[in-house]
């Protein structure tokens, strides 16, 4: 067990410094990446780690607000985090999902006939034949919806901006804020970060800039939210000290 977990957290070291290096340099990721560590206990290792983290982003945004929501005692904490998850679903997943709408390198080809990213697809059908990839049928069922026209709750494709990487930032940068927290806690909430972001671009959801754009976002709401928290977590004015008398000044003869 100890063997399996150290090869498991090795692989994905591996894959994910890789990754990060290949995101930042606008290339294929999944194309570059992939034959560095195609062994098959690495590749699986690595493969398996971004596909749970991905899927458990969901948890996150459950979890995260309920721990948000009763558990922390910082009030302007609170307050700051359900400011940033409104506004960030509203400005981020809304108003930005509309103005810069695109279908990521999973829908590119289906949709308008681009074949760039068909190297990267081929790779996870691929590794699909061997260990399952889930997410592909999850895009097969989203480009189905999109074909007949089904454009209901979750049925959308829209890649630009990154929710799960904007999401995940939003949770790092509150849970860094909880005094009771642990250190590691903290970390691992920014190692998940960097895994949803090579995650996205991997499994072909999302080009890395949607990633850029959806934390440059973030960041900014973030910022915005803590003088409104402040504002909303301000103590009102006890009404002795809203009716206080004038003093007067005594009458002279």
């Amino acid at each position: 067990m100890t063997e399996n977990l150290s090869l498991r957290f090795t692989a994905f070291a591996i894959q994910l410094v890789i990754a990060v290096y290949w995101c930042l340099s606008g290339s294929n990721t999944c194309a570059r990446s992939a034959p560095t560590c195609s062994a098959p206990p690495v590749a699986w290792a690595g493969q398996q780690t971004r596909k749970r983290a991905y899927h458990a982003w969901l948890f996150l945004v459950y979890a995260g607000s309920i721990y948000f929501c009763f558990l922390a005692k910082d009030r302007e904490l609170r307050a700051r985090y359900f400011i940033g998850y409104f506004a960030i679903w509203t400005v981020v997943g809304v108003a930005m999902a509309i103005g810069f709408a695109s279908v990521g390198p999973c829908f590119l080809a289906p949709v308008f006939g681009d074949h760039r990213f068909d190297q990267q697809m081929a790779y996870l059908r691929m590794a699909n034949e061997h260990y399952p990839v889930f997410v592909l049928a999850v895009q097969d069922q989203l480009l189905a919806w999109h074909q007949q026209g089904n454009h209901g709750l979750a049925t959308g494709i829209s890649a630009m901006p990154s929710m799960h990487v904007s999401m995940a930032l939003l949770f790092a940068l509150s849970i860094s804020k909880v005094s009771k927290v642990s250190r590691v806690a903290g970390a691992c909430a920014w190692i998940f970060v960097g895994t949803i972001f090579v995650a996205s671009v991997h499994l072909a959801y999302h080009y890395a800039v949607d990633g850029y754009v959806a934390a440059a976002a973030t960041l900014a709401i973030w910022a915005l939210a803590k003088p409104l928290a402040q504002v909303a977590t301000r103590a009102p004015k006890q009404p002795s000290e809203q009716l206080q008398p004038t003093p007067t000044r005594p009458a002279t003869t």
